[in-house]
């Protein structure tokens, strides 16, 4: 089934996906399902581990002031802008950064989001201390989530953040954190 923003100024816009990799986009079911939960229209989007750059595609089809599309993967960079050269997105609601999430969240930080979408391509365990390093990036009253697979647990608190929510969908799970206190 081909890849389509599921809702918004660009519902039904078709979108190219890698071929012959074993990167898979997030599916239209937790796309609906978190865009259903968490609000964007207005809202600084950080899109970690970019891929295709479909949820960043979707946040900016629903509403959102920018995205932040983050990949080290250049083909991914290259599709992420031809994803939205098709969408005919204007080029200041958002920059693509060609680097490793690692290198972005270690940087200093210039700017702070309200929505940091965390979608990593390893196991569970790999990525604790970039996603414990969201906090940085995220406003005070923000929130991170996190795609992972359903059986994978995720921590109730990991370095500032704490978890809030946590959700499944088929063979995947949306874990939501805010930072402690908020």
């Amino acid at each position: 089934m081909p890849l389509r923003v599921t809702a918004g100024l660009f519902r039904g816009r078709k979108l190219e996906e890698f071929k012959g990799r074993d990167i898979r986009p997030v599916t239209a079911v937790v796309r609906e399902a978190f865009f259903n939960i968490v609000d964007v229209f207005g809202l600084t989007f950080l899109d970690l581990f970019a891929g295709t750059g479909v949820m960043g595609i979707e946040a900016l089809s629903r509403g959102a002031e920018f995205v932040v599309f983050v990949d080290a993967n250049l083909d991914a960079v290259k599709l992420i802008k031809s994803n939205l050269n098709r969408c005919k997105v204007s080029e200041d609601k958002y920059t693509i950064l060609k680097m490793s999430v690692s290198d972005f969240l270690a940087s200093p930080v210039r700017k702070k989001y309200d929505v940091v979408f965390f979608d990593p391509p390893f196991p569970v365990g790999m990525w604790y201390s970039e996603l414990a390093s969201c906090a940085r990036v995220v406003n005070n009253d923000g929130i991170v989530v996190v795609k992972n697979h359903k059986t994978e647990y995720l921590p109730d608190k990991l370095g500032l953040l704490e978890k809030v929510d946590a959700r499944k969908y088929g063979s995947s799970g949306l874990t939501f954190y805010r930072l402690i206190g908020q």
